[in-house]
């Protein structure tokens, strides 16, 4: 009788993820794994913040972790275009000596905490504003020297950079723990011609990341906080960047301008102003005043960041501004004015 072949010495052919990992690029994929993990758990971080908010719409939350996963990828592959450039254009048995592996740790450990870093800013951020990094945050960069002392007052930032410190540790030994910086590492040299030919569709991959993943391809989403949830805060951070602006739609809650102007020129005509037979949007009108002219001396004195709480004049516990609290009874004051919004830009209008 002819013996059966003895299947459990065939040789099982390698996945294309280990065969990806086992080459001089495979650098790239343990970047790609180790930035997608830390978005997702962001991702969920942030999720968890808005709990009390979000509309918990399955499909919904589904849709933006589809998205969200995708916007990652994405984004990680735009962070890894130096590292592709680095990984092709070093000599062959870079990664061969201590000195090699030693800074290819060195820098696991410098991406680590600077993902975490970023996980943690967003988290704040998101706090405040209820959105992923946007032009707000692009403009506070612009403004470094106060943002970083408003910072260091506002949190305790020895204890939170030691804490990302600890979970950079442990986030290492958890990568090192998979195997995968080992495999990468222990990948034989390649000579040029080989690392070029490797690194092309790396290479496309990042430019396709770059051409091919914009923010109008987020679909609506029940409520804003799914659809922030369905970016990545990096990538939301260079695309507002590069945009140079922010939604006054999505932030801002605004009725149609038809009823907005009728409630205007209501009130505006409600002292007696005569308005045009056919008014506009606009606030064009006539006053009649039969008395004297006054030519009041006006004086508008700009606080930033300067809410009613520090003023004596409302809060009497408050003891900072005693001059205008001075001026407060010889002035006209109005205690129920309202900003249009939470920032600067709508607190001055």
């Amino acid at each position: 009788m002819p013996q059966s072949a003895d299947v459990s010495a065939a040789p099982v052919a390698p996945s294309l993820f280990a065969r990806l990992l086992a080459r001089r690029h495979g650098g790239l994929l343990v970047f790609v794994l180790v930035f997608v993990a830390v978005a997702q758990l962001t991702r969920l971080a942030l999720l968890y913040q808005a709990r009390a908010d979000v509309s918990w719409n399955l499909a919904g939350l589904l849709g933006a972790a589809a998205i969200g996963t995708a916007f990652d990828i994405a984004a990680a592959l735009l962070w890894a275009a130096p590292l592709w450039l680095l990984l092709t254009a070093l000599p062959a048995r870079a990664f061969a000596g201590r000195l090699g592996r030693g800074l290819a740790h060195a820098f696991l450990l410098a991406v680590l905490y600077a993902l975490l870093f970023g996980a943690v800013a967003e988290w704040f951020f998101w706090d405040e504003f209820g959105a992923r990094f946007n032009f707000i945050a692009v403009d506070y960069l612009v403004y470094t020297k106060e943002v970083v002392g408003n910072i260091r007052e506002s949190y305790p930032m020895p204890w939170i950079l030691a804490g990302l410190g600890a979970a950079t540790l442990a986030g290492y030994a958890l990568v090192l723990r998979t195997g995968l910086v080992g495999r990468w590492l222990a990948a034989p040299a390649e000579p040029w011609s080989l690392r070029w030919r490797g690194s092309l569709p790396w290479l496309a991959a990042i430019v396709l990341a770059a051409v091919a993943v914009e923010e109008r391809f987020i679909p609506a989403f029940a409520d804003n906080y799914q659809r922030e949830l369905a970016k990545n805060g990096l990538w939301s951070l260079f695309a507002a960047f590069r945009s140079n602006e922010l939604s006054y739609a999505h932030f801002y809650p605004t009725r149609p301008l038809d009823t907005a102007f009728a409630t205007l020129h209501r009130d505006l005509a409600a002292d007696g102003s005569e308005l045009p037979a056919a008014p506009a949007h606009d606030t064009l009108r006539l006053v009649r005043n039969t008395g004297p002219e006054l030519r009041p001396n006006i004086i508008q004195i700009t606080v930033e960041s300067l809410s009613a709480e520090f003023l004596g004049a409302f809060n009497p516990e408050s003891k900072l501004t005693p001059n205008l609290d001075a001026l407060a009874p010889q002035s006209l004051v109005f205690t129920r004015l309202y900003a249009t919004g939470t920032r600067t830009d709508r607190g001055m209008e």
